[in-house]
């Protein structure tokens, strides 16, 4: 049973529609976490984007697609994957979810130690 849920913070910057949506799914997930499992979450397990990027040591790129390329070739570098990033595909034919998801408990691990 997890005792833990790691959620990376959502970027403020970049679009305000993305930023409410994004909420709206942290609290789902909150939601879920307290009727489930009767786990609160801990302000500890929301990662900044800058940390997780601190932790991994890879670069800012210069746009949104950048960045994604940039942390699925991280990722696939530390840990033998093949994850692959295609700009504007569908979620089905990229990875990147899946490598934010490594790169967040990665970051997790690194800041625990």
């Amino acid at each position: 049973m997890p005792h833990e849920i790691l959620i990376e913070k959502p970027y403020r910057g970049r679009n305000s529609n993305v930023l409410a949506n994004l909420s709206k799914y942290i609290a789902v997930a909150e939601l879920c976490a307290y009727l489930t499992l009767d786990l609160e979450l801990d302000e500890s397990w929301f990662l900044d984007p800058r940390s997780i990027k601190k932790a991994l040591k890879v670069q800012r790129g210069k746009d949104y697609d950048d960045n994604k390329k940039i942390m699925v070739n991280r990722i696939n570098e530390l840990f033998g994957l093949k994850l692959k990033y295609s700009k504007k595909k569908s979620k089905k034919l990229s990875d990147d979810d899946i490598a934010d998801s490594i790169a967040v408990l990665v970051a997790f691990w690194d800041r625990e130690e």
